[in-house]
């Protein structure tokens, strides 16, 4: 208990029921009344409980006591997702697919919806910004087949297509697929499947598209280790974008 006005008293009185009376002049000695000393405590009090309770938030932010509740996606919200994003321009469909996908729990049966949700949004893509947010939108996608996971990054890939050069020899690195969390010994086949993407999707392969997918076969494992069908794919993929 803290004293307004401490007396002896009241000390007694506390005593008896095991309180522990706080004097604030006697805390505060400086201050000239009770009235004053009651309110520097109090103020201080505040200010003290405030920063502990940061101090507290804080450590509670970086070492979680318990995991966060995460957000089930439900077959309604794919559904009006899918509706969305074949109706509206990329931007729309693209903020919806975040709010919605975002760090939430994909039920396994929900994953290929989800998955052909993006690429429609991919086949939307127009700007280098649009390539930004579209790779963005992959970070906190909690997708779990492996194989769905190699068809996202397939279709991040192809976006790269309508990137822009960074120089006259239509040089590009597109370090967006860096957060795909795919392993890049997969790389040069997947780089491989997003040209063939390109142009089913009726695109012209640009410069930096190429660019880029040479990068990705670089950072792939060696391409003679490959099954002799995979290299040959590989291969045929390429060849298309050195004739350009």
């Amino acid at each position: 208990m803290i004293a307004y006005r401490y007396s002896d008293e009241l000390q007694l009185l506390c005593d008896e029921y095991a309180i522990t009376l706080v004097d604030p002049m006697k805390e505060l000695p400086h201050t000239s009344d009770h009235a004053t000393a009651f309110k520097e405590l109090l103020i201080i009090l505040m200010v003290d409980s405030r920063a502990k309770k940061f101090e507290k938030d804080i450590d509670e932010f970086f070492k979680p006591v318990s995991s966060s509740p995460r957000k089930v996606i439900s077959k309604l919200e794919i559904h009006a997702l899918e509706i969305t994003v074949s109706q509206k321009d990329f931007s729309v469909g693209i903020n919806l697919f975040r709010e919605i996908c975002d760090s939430s729990v994909i039920p396994a049966d929900f994953e290929d919806r989800i998955v052909s949700i993006y690429y429609l949004l991919a086949r939307k893509v127009i700007t280098e910004r649009n390539t930004e947010e579209i790779s963005s939108a992959i970070f906190n996608l909690k997708i779990t087949n492996p194989v769905n996971k190699l068809k996202l990054l397939t279709a991040l890939m192809a976006t790269a297509n309508v990137r822009t050069p960074k120089s006259k020899y239509g040089d590009d690195h597109f370090l967006g697929i860096t957060t795909a969390n795919i392993n890049k010994k997969f790389y040069h086949v997947v780089a491989a499947k997003a040209v063939e993407l390109v142009y089913n999707w009726g695109w012209n392969p640009s410069q930096p598209l190429s660019c880029n997918v040479h990068h990705w076969i670089e950072d792939g494992s060696d391409l003679e280790l490959l099954p002799i069908g995979l290299k040959q794919y590989v291969n045929e993929q390429m060849t298309g974008l050195d004739a350009m």
